[in-house]
């Protein structure tokens, strides 16, 4: 066999291997769409580990009722 038709049936085959893949499917990967929440303005905070006191001075674990609130 000479070189041309080696290099030929190399070709062929290579072709035939290409032809076999299986192709790729598309599909919509668009993410759903945001549901509508209403906006009263209203915010809620939670702080946890802290002491919470009407009268006592505020230190790094407690708060005054009245900073909180403000």
């Amino acid at each position: 066999m000479t070189v041309v038709r080696i290099t030929l049936m190399l070709a062929i085959f290579c072709y035939s291997l290409q032809a076999q893949e299986t192709p790729i499917a598309t599909t919509d990967y668009s993410p759903p769409p945001e549901e509508s929440v209403d906006d009263d303005g209203s915010r809620v905070a939670v702080l946890g580990y802290h002491v919470f006191h009407g009268t006592l001075p505020a230190t790094q674990m407690r708060i005054p009722t009245s900073k909180f609130r403000s």
